[in-house]
């Protein structure tokens, strides 16, 4: 028999009703066992014993229940109405103290009492409120949606009062005579919840009608006296203006009945909702400490064109990524690449803002201070958008590297609006004024962009890590500055609060060895040892050690075999190794030396459009094949020809053994045609012609002996000289 907590057991000698039991806690040991019965308003914890229930269940006077009564509680939070959610959060932050982590106390009645009251000391509800959220939590399961509040059991609490039918309630109507107007009952109530929710509190295309449009349409579709032709097309007969409900009324029963959250829900989506209905009240720089506590990561698609370092063609519009610090908004690191958004990719902008900047700057020929871009470090925590860092591969992050990841819901950019403004700002300082920019405001009959473009991603890296410079250092005009910073008398620029909070709030920036970086973030691949190098996209890498183990004499003799590296898209100059936790680097061989320096996009660029290249040539080379091949047919079957009537002349033996003088008659055939060919070219071409003579297209003039030679079989015999 196995038990696990929240097992349900049904008696078979109780009804069932009362004879479903859960199981909220046992010991360690697993021989005491606490209980509660699943229904009743009533019941308490009780203990069993672990032998008692083993002698019952071998006896069958109980089983385990498959499903649970109480299961629907686990539904998704959006089918919850927010009104009971807020009241379950409410009920869950009294009672959390008592039943998280789950503690035996509890279930001793004697200690029980003492533990509400001094819980009832700190918030104003009763004793039995305490111990009905208590035992609602224990009989549903022990989830926080079982203190969902349960209307459908509720009283009269709230129930609408119909008064006299003859006495119109509310206001006045401005319409005189015998009926004022008509009270709204529930026929005409579940009209308007139909005509919101068919003709309001719906988005169909984007099409939002207005209040007053759904009024009028529910009034022609539900409260018609009937359809009368008009021109042959069927027109709904509206009542008198004092005979149906007015738009008063409506708006009325609309704003008691429906909910404004989930009515803009319904009409805006949830997207729209998020970013543009939502209350605004509070501010992202409240979620971090100070530097590092919290970074956010972000790509987009940079509004430049670009061309290749290896042969200046077109390459298109590359990815950024941006790593930026929550507290300072520094710009703590970035990526470009011509890869999609992807795990690889951020981890290069992970990885960048953990490289030291000046180094990093440095290898792009720029010079920059330590103090001018001090970031070099890993962050406490992670923010990023259910993209690249939602899988499996994100654990290294977190196993490996000691970051703890967070993901915004869905469509939920407003969430990340610190490294979003980033991107518009970099936008504003950069994109927008370099060569091959897209223009979103382009009109018919402008340049392509894109034929405009004149940089390469390195260009491009070097640009950006001047406007990061600048940016970095740019005042922040809406920046919340909290009471510290103001008596320091700090002024918003990221650079400044980067260095207030290196030295007021320290403790969440952390450093780490290269060689684990690269191991945790840089993406790995297969790379194969052959005896040209060890191949890898295309180009191949060799290294003291691969050479001193002979690695590729034993690959060119015995085969190649695949190894596992690290690579940097960035650069391609190394790959990397990592065995026992170090990192073993292969350099380029010397005859691949011409893609050093290269982002390794670019080489791989360069290498389709050679597979491309390659594939046109070889379709042309099959045509020409194509054609010396007719042309060898055509000359075969031309000599098959002559060969026939030569055929039926002699026998195969007569012809076999007229070999050597066949062969002595056609040398001195072809010697005479080169003696004459040559004399031919040596003089001058004379305009009288020789009657004697005969023109050849071929070989020029020749005696007419000769012709009369050409005109003999060729395999007919001559006489020996």
């Amino acid at each position: 028999m196995e038990l696990s907590i929240n097992s349900l057991i049904c008696w078979h000698d109780q009804p069932k009703d009362k004879g479903i039991e859960r199981l909220l806690w046992m010991n360690s040991p697993g021989d005491s066992l606490v209980f509660i019965r699943v229904f009743g308003s009533a019941h308490a914890p009780f203990y069993r014993s672990r032998a008692q229930l083993e002698a019952a269940f071998d006896q069958g006077e109980f089983h385990f229940l498959d499903f649970d009564p109480y299961a629907y509680l686990n539904d998704q939070e959006t089918s919850i109405p927010m009104k009971r959610r807020i009241l379950r959060d409410q009920a869950w932050q009294i009672i959390a103290s008592l039943v998280q982590p789950p503690n035996e106390r509890i279930f001793e009645s004697a200690e029980r009492g003492p533990m509400v009251r001094e819980i009832l000391k700190s918030v104003k509800i009763s004793k039995a409120t305490v111990y009905k959220y208590l035992r609602r939590f224990w009989q549903c399961g022990q989830v926080k949606n079982a203190l969902v509040p349960r209307y459908a059991n509720s009283g009269a609490k709230g129930k609408e009062r119909n008064s006299k039918e003859t006495i119109k309630r509310g206001r006045p109507s401005n319409i005189s005579g015998k009926c004022p107007g008509i009270n709204i009952g529930p026929k005409e109530r579940a009209y308007f919840a139909m005509g919101i929710k068919k003709f309001y509190a719906s988005n169909n295309g984007g099409h939002k009608p207005s209040l007053r449009r759904a009024y009028d349409k529910t009034i022609a579709h539900y409260f018609k006296r009937g359809v009368q032709l008009c021109d042959g097309v069927p027109v709904p007969v509206i009542p008198p203006p004092n005979e149906c409900p007015t738009f008063r009324q409506f708006v009325y029963w609309y704003k008691k009945d429906h909910n404004l959250v989930t009515t803009l829900l319904a009409r805006e989506g949830k997207k729209r909702y998020n970013l543009k209905c939502r209350a605004i009240l509070g501010h992202s720089t409240a979620m971090a400490f100070g530097p590092g506590s919290l970074y956010q990561i972000d790509s987009t698609i940079a509004d430049v064109n670009l061309i290749s370092s290896l042969d200046s063609e077109i390459i298109g519009r590359p990815v950024l990524y941006l790593v930026v610090d929550v507290f300072s908004r520094l710009i703590a690191g970035f990526a470009v690449t011509l890869e999609n958004a992807s795990y690889s990719a951020a981890m290069l902008a992970v990885e960048n803002a953990a490289t030291d900047k000046v180094m990093f700057c440095k290898q792009h020929g720029i010079t920059l201070g330590q103090d001018e871009w001090p970031s070099h470090h890993l962050p406490e925590c992670l923010l990023a958008d259910r993209g690249e860092l939602l899988g499996q591969k994100a654990d290294n992050l977190t196993a490996g590297l000691g970051i703890s990841l967070s993901n915004t819901p869905p469509y939920r950019a407003d969430l990340k609006g610190i490294v979003e403004r980033g991107f518009r700002s970099l936008n504003e300082l950069n994109f927008h004024w370099l060569p091959g920019a897209s223009n979103s405001c382009a009109t018919r009959g402008d340049r392509d962009p894109r034929l405009g473009a004149t940089l390469n991603l390195n260009q491009l890296r070097k640009i950006l890590i001047h406007c990061i410079n600048l940016y970095n250092g740019s005042y922040m005009e809406q920046y919340s500055l909290n009471e510290f910073c103001i008596r320091d008398h700090v002024d918003p620029i990221p650079i400044e609060l980067w260095r207030w909070g290196q030295t007021n709030r320290t403790g969440a920036l952390r450093t780490m060895d290269r060689a684990i970086l690269w191991k945790h973030l840089l993406p790995t691949d297969q790379a194969s040892v052959t005896a040209r190098g060890i191949k890898f996209r295309g180009v191949h890498y060799t290294s003291e050690r691969a050479q001193k183990e002979q690695w590729h004499e034993k690959a060119r003799n015995g085969g190649t075999w695949k190894i596992e590296v690290s690579y940097d898209p960035r650069f391609n100059n190394h790959i990397w190794e990592c065995k026992s936790g170090k990192f073993e680097k292969f350099d380029l061989v010397e005859r691949d030396r011409t893609f050093a320096d290269r982002p390794l996009e670019e080489l791989e660029a360069y290498q389709w459009g050679r597979k491309e290249s390659r594939a046109l040539i070889r379709g042309e080379e099959r045509q020409r094949a194509a054609k010396c091949d007719a042309n060898m047919q055509m000359i075969i079957h031309e000599a098959a020809d002559r060969l026939d009537e030569a055929a039926k002349v002699k026998s195969k033996s007569a012809r076999l053994g007229e070999i050597r003088d066949n062969r002595q008659v056609e040398r001195d055939y072809e010697r005479q045609c080169v003696r004459v060919a040559s004399r031919h070219e040596s003089t001058e071409p004379d305009t009288n012609v020789n009657p004697t003579k005969q023109t050849d297209g071929d070989l020029g003039e020749y005696p007419a002996d000769w012709f009369k030679l050409l005109n003999q079989n060729p395999i007919a015999t001559t006489e020996k000289k």
